[in-house]
């Protein structure tokens, strides 16, 4: 995933010296480090160029040439630097495959149909979902949308670029007994829709945390973030901090690596594994030490960004479900 986003941008130039002389190529540019940094004395940035600032978590974002973690280790150097780390981009957890309709086996697994005899879920309970953006008018969703954000571009134009954010969406709170669709746990509550992602679905850290602090100042109670993110960033990790203590609850997707997350627990998120119909981890699905709960993530009929239905399978499917939940949850309580 690295080498991909290093080269996609990658131009390579070549100039003629003289006549009939070869084409020789120009020197590349220096690599462009961006770094997040958490400083009590921004002095210390002289000689970065500031880029951004997230003031409510108090991290400054920078840039410069060179190795990212090279800059990382000069930063860490002074005493004034409370963290530095590279601001990564991380991709989505699931890229949804479509298929026809069949039975969401995942509900009654779960204890929905008893849980809906006391609620559907309250509208006031809004589901934050930073993601790809969302499909706002699908027929299984318009009904529930909220006002939301575009991180990335910095507007409020929060359509969906890719299909991910719909599928997750729908997943979480897709509108049930409506005679049409799919069926979603929270489906009583109100969708926020936060685009986080660049038009290549990648998020950076910095995105989702002002994604984060979006979405905790403008009420959201859940925020569901369906991409790998939770044990590798201490910036995402404030960005929960603050959302958890405007009184919300952040929702994290494990992963879809196969491979064991030696990180430790992060307490201001809920870290989430997949599941299969017999209650397995399926092998695809990652997990470690920051696990906090497992819920299914194979097979999830959802909400489609051509306005139909898919079905998708990923941990990217796993930490919406779990988000509908805890939304039912502070419905009742």
């Amino acid at each position: 995933m690295i080498d991909e986003v290093r080269t996609g941008g990658l131009l390579l130039v070549l100039a003629v010296v003289g006549c009939g002389s070869a084409s020789l190529p120009l020197p590349l540019a220096p690599p462009l480090a961006r770094v997040i940094v958490q400083t009590g004395d921004e002095s210390t940035l002289a000689g970065y160029r500031i880029v951004g600032r997230i003031p409510q978590i108090g991290v400054v974002i920078v840039e410069a040439d060179g190795d990212a973690g090279a800059v990382v280790r000069s930063l860490c150097d002074s005493e004034s630097i409370l963290f530095a780390e590279e601001d990564q981009l991380v991709a989505p957890a699931l890229v949804p495959n479509d298929f026809y309709w069949e039975y969401a086996w995942h509900l009654p697994k779960i204890g929905c149909p008893a849980a809906w005899d006391r609620t559907p879920g309250d509208p006031g309970v809004v589901i934050a979902i930073l993601d790809t953006g969302v499909r706002g008018d699908h027929e299984d969703l318009f009904a529930k949308m909220v006002p939301g954000w575009n991180v990335y571009d910095d507007n409020a134009d929060t359509a969906d670029i890719n299909g991910h954010g719909t599928a997750v969406a729908g997943q979480a709170a897709a509108i049930t007994n409506n005679g049409v669709g799919v069926a979603a746990p929270a489906w009583g509550c109100s969708i926020m829709p936060i685009r986080i992602s660049r038009p290549d679905r990648y998020a950076s850290f910095t995105a989702m945390a002002q994604g984060l602090v979006w979405a905790a100042d403008h009420g959201a109670r859940v925020a569901n973030i369906s991409y790998a993110s939770s044990g590798d960033s201490v910036t995402v990790a404030a960005g929960a901090v603050y959302f958890r203590d405007a009184g919300g609850l952040v929702t994290t997707a494990a992963g879809n690596y196969g491979d064991f997350d030696p990180n430790p627990d992060n307490p201001a998120v809920l870290n989430i594994s997949a599941t299969d119909n017999n209650d397995l981890v399926p092998y695809w699905s990652s997990v470690g030490n920051d696990i906090d709960l497992s819920a299914p993530g194979v097979g999830i009929l959802s909400t489609s960004i051509s306005g139909g239905y898919l079905s998708g399978t990923g941990t990217s499917a796993s930490a919406p479900i779990v988000a509908g939940v805890a939304a039912l949850v502070m419905s009742v309580n």
